[in-house]
């Protein structure tokens, strides 16, 4: 898992949050990874990932407060390592 440490305007494409990955990380978005973004007053925070054959996002907005540090709280973290999905073995 992966986290910006500068805001991202999250309103942003896949396409745009994917060139930051690179940018930013040095890496492939379509490697797998779990790529997290924050917005400015750390309210918001959105996730993308390649699931096989697309781009998969989750965004969450706090109702009350902000992200510590912006960075992922437990249980977060807990819940997007439950969703992610597994890479299948290529089909011969």
């Amino acid at each position: 898992m992966n986290v910006a440490t500068s805001p991202t305007d999250l309103r942003k494409s896949y396409d745009e949050l994917a060139a930051i990955v690179e940018a930013q990380f040095a890496r492939q978005v379509r490697a797998g990874n779990v790529f997290v973004f924050v917005n400015r007053r750390a309210t918001q925070m959105r996730m993308l990932v390649w699931d096989r054959d697309g781009y998969c996002s989750l965004m969450k907005r706090l109702e009350a407060g902000a992200l510590i540090n912006q960075a992922l709280d437990r249980e977060v973290a807990a819940a997007l390592s439950r969703i992610v999905p597994r890479r299948r073995p290529s089909a011969r």
